[in-house]
């Protein structure tokens, strides 16, 4: 079974992982509600896994997921924000609250691009922390998509990641001066990060 989870969040807010497996999807969930179809196969399972996912975490078996006019997701009587990695699609959901997600398989390849997302003023060490840092400014970005953030006007505070696999960090919208908390889960494949609820 490709789910790999669904959490309810102490907010009524909803978290879903999906694990990507193509056999899994069948013709229906690449073409229903997908308008207009991407021409990569690897997208159309993207949004085929995006599509069971979110009909699983809302138990609405005709739910479609479409985009206003600048790619921003939208469900009807949701806040909505999605995210893929290789193999893994992430998904948070809130009626009450705007949400940010984002998913990063684990890599080193992450170590070669530093300079493009980190400032000088934030420490991370390590791989993984490096990951976390990258994927919480992705998340920020969605959160405050409005806001249309660089890389520099987003500062993680220092942090160490949780020996368990989840924790939270800190991160400042440098426009807003706002600082915002950021929920994180680590697996052996993947980090993904999310925001809700606190504008």
């Amino acid at each position: 079974m490709p789910l790999i989870r669904i959490d309810e969040l102490s907010d009524g807010s909803f978290l879903g992982l999906w694990n990507i497996v193509s056999d899994e999807l069948n013709e229906e969930d690449v073409n229903y509600g997908i308008s207009p179809l991407p021409r990569s196969k690897a997208r159309r399972m993207e949004q085929a896994a995006v599509t069971r996912l979110v009909r699983e975490m809302t138990c609405d078996g005709g739910i479609i997921v479409s985009h206003d006019k600048n790619g921003k997701p939208e469900i009807p009587g949701w806040n909505i924000s999605i995210s893929h990695t290789r193999g893994f699609a992430a998904v948070i959901i809130s009626k009450d609250y705007n949400v940010g997600i984002d998913i990063e398989y684990i890599s080193d390849r992450v170590n070669r691009i530093v300079e493009k997302f980190m400032r000088d003023d934030e420490v991370a060490e390590d791989t993984v922390s490096r990951l976390l840092v990258w994927s919480a400014k992705e998340a920020l970005y969605k959160y405050f998509s409005e806001d249309a953030l660089e890389y520099s006007e987003m500062r993680v505070m220092t942090f160490t990641p949780e020996s368990s696999g989840e924790g939270q960090l800190a991160i400042a919208n440098l426009k807003r001066q706002a600082q915002i908390t950021v929920d994180y889960k680590i697996t052996d494949d993947f980090v993904v990060t999310y925001i809700r609820g606190q504008e």
